[in-house]
């Protein structure tokens, strides 16, 4: 089973589409947050990982400039089988790749233990975004990979690995 990770920056618009229509379908139509919300003017700002089967988005994720991570998405399909802390973690190498020292997100509640196994803490209190349970979260990151590109390719091997 072959899977492919891009990384998206500066955005190509074909995988940005990509991204779009997977988070579409994950927030818009299974979790009902009004598409105005989902689809905002941010996505041009930031860097994207996209991972890919056969052409059809199956996870992705985004980072702002200042470092906040959101949109993480994982078709349900695909879900349970590590791809959303792939995602994560490239974003991550991205950042540190940056020479940020932190980055931070505001996990839905039932993602928090997700999260905590990758290492972030709450740092604020619980509020609602886009009618949804949210905790504010962050992480210090480590010196980033020697090879930033290397970092991803090792990381879309792991993934055909576990898949």
């Amino acid at each position: 089973m072959s899977l492919e990770l891009t990384y998206i920056d500066p955005q190509n618009p074909g995988d940005l589409d990509a991204c779009r229509s997977l988070r579409t379908r994950v927030f818009v139509d299974e979790q009902g947050i009004a598409r105005a919300v989902e689809l905002d003017d941010r996505d041009a700002d930031c860097t994207h990982i996209l991972i890919t089967h056969t052409g059809h988005p199956v996870a992705t994720g985004r980072m702002l400039p200042e470092g906040r991570i959101g949109r993480m998405a994982v078709d349900p399909e695909w879900r349970g089988r590590g791809l959303g802390r792939v995602v994560l973690d490239g974003l991550m190498a991205a950042a540190a790749d940056r020479g940020l020292r932190r980055v931070s997100l505001h996990a839905q509640h039932g993602a928090v233990p997700f999260y905590q196994r990758a290492g972030f803490s709450a740092c604020g209190d619980d509020f609602i975004e886009a009618g949804i349970l949210h905790t504010p979260m962050e992480r210090e990151l480590e010196q980033p990979a020697a090879d930033f590109r290397a970092h991803l390719t090792a990381l879309a091997n792991a993934i055909n690995l576990a898949a």
